[in-house]
C-alpha cells in the first residue's frame, strides 16, 4: 500500500514538474496591464529586443541585440523585436499597430522600419511593416517569413531559433531596398583619411614648440590633450614630444652657457623646477565617454497599415 501511494506521488510530481517547465518563465517583468479602455499596456522600449515573455536565452538576446545595432550603424533602417505572454484583451493587428507607433521604429524620413510582436500564449505573431519598406516586404512576403520561415521553429517551442531566423530574413529583405545609408557611415571615410594625417602631425608640431620653448612636460600634455587618435596613441605621442623635446632642451643648455656666465646656473635652476614628471596633471583624460554605442531609441518612423499575421 505504501509503494503504490510513493508510485502516485512521484508520477504526479512528474507530470508537474514537466507542465512548469513547458511553460515561458515570466519572473523577470511583471504582468502587463490593461486601461481603462482595454488596451494592453506597452512596454517600455530598452533594446531592439524587448522579451517580454522571457523566451530568448540572455546570451542569445544579446547578440540579436547587438547584430542589430550593428544592422542600423549600416543601413539606417531598424528592426524591433517583441515578445509578450498574450496581447488580450486587444487583437494582436490592433495592439502591434499602437507599439510600432508608440516605439516610432525606422526613421522619420524614409519610415524604414519593422516591428515583430510575438505573442506566446496566443500562439500568434505580426510583422507590422513601416511605409518606405512595403515595397520591399509587402504582405505576401511577411506572410511567408512568418508560415514559410519561422513556423518551422515555433511549433516546436524554439522562439529563440525562429526569432533568429525572422531577423536574418528581414535583414536580407532591407539591404535589398537602395535606401539612403546613415550620414555617420557616408562621412566615415572621408574624416578617417585627413584624420589619420593631422590627428598625428599637428599634435606633435604644437606640442613640441610648446615643449622647447616652456617645457617638455607641458608639451607631452598638450599633445595628449589634442591627439584624436585614441587613449593609447595619444599616450605614444605626449612621451614622444616629452622626450624629443628634452632632448632639444639639453642639447640648448650647453650653448646658453656659452654666452652667459650665469648660463649653466639657469640652466640648472631650469631643470630643476617643480613641474615634476608627466602625468602628474593628465588624470582627467582617462574618463568614459569612448565606449558609446548605447541604444537610442525609435527613430521616429511610421506604420503603413502593411504586415501579416499568422499563427502556429
Amino acid at each position: 500500500m505504501l509503494r503504490r501511494l510513493f508510485l502516485i506521488l512521484f508520477v504526479f510530481l512528474g507530470f508537474f514538474n514537466l507542465g512548469v517547465q513547458a511553460q515561458p518563465q515570466n519572473s523577470e517583468h511583471p504582468p502587463l496591464k490593461v486601461d481603462e479602455f482595454k488596451r494592453l499596456e506597452i512596454p517600455k522600449l530598452t533594446n531592439y529586443l524587448v522579451d517580454y515573455a522571457d523566451v530568448v536565452p540572455q546570451s542569445l538576446e544579446d547578440s540579436i541585440n547587438l547584430d542589430l545595432k550593428k544592422f542600423q550603424d549600416q543601413s539606417g533602417s531598424q528592426i524591433f523585436i517583441l515578445t509578450v505572454p498574450s496581447t488580450n484583451p486587444e487583437d494582436i493587428v490592433e495592439y502591434g499597430v499602437r507599439v510600432f507607433e508608440n516605439w516610432k521604429a525606422g526613421r522619420a524620413e524614409y519610415d524604414d522600419g519593422v516591428l515583430y510582436l510575438v505573442a506566446v500564449n496566443d500562439r500568434k505573431h505580426r510583422l507590422e511593416i513601416g511605409k518606405g519598406l512595403e515595397g520591399r516586404i509587402p504582405d505576401v512576403v511577411a506572410i511567408s517569413i512568418l508560415d514559410d520561415v519561422v513556423k518551422p521553429y515555433f511549433v516546436k517551442s524554439d522562439y529563440a531559433g525562429g526569432i533568429n531566423a525572422a531577423v536574418g530574413s528581414i535583414k536580407k529583405l532591407i539591404l535589398q531596398e537602395e535606401l539612403p545609408k546613415p550620414s555617420n557611415s557616408s562621412t566615415t571615410e572621408s574624416v578617417d583619411r585627413p584624420l589619420g594625417f593631422f590627428g598625428i602631425f599637428i599634435p606633435l608640431i604644437v606640442g613640441l614648440l610648446i615643449g622647447v620653448v616652456f617645457h617638455p612636460t607641458i608639451g607631452g600634455i598638450v599633445s595628449y590633450a589634442l591627439s584624436p587618435v585614441g587613449f593609447i596613441g595619444s599616450i605614444f605621442i605626449a612621451l614622444f614630444v616629452f622626450m624629443v623635446a628634452s632632448g632639444f632642451r639639453s642639447m640648448a643648455d650647453p650653448l646658453t652657457a656659452l654666452g652667459s656666465k650665469n648660463g649653466s646656473r639657469t640652466s640648472r635652476g631650469r631643470r630643476g623646477s617643480h613641474w615634476g614628471g608627466f602625468g602628474g596633471g593628465g588624470g582627467g583624460f582617462g574618463g568614459g565617454g569612448f565606449g558609446g554605442g548605447g541604444f537610442g531609441g525609435g527613430g521616429g518612423g511610421s506604420s503603413g497599415g502593411g504586415g501579416a499575421t499568422s499563427g502556429w
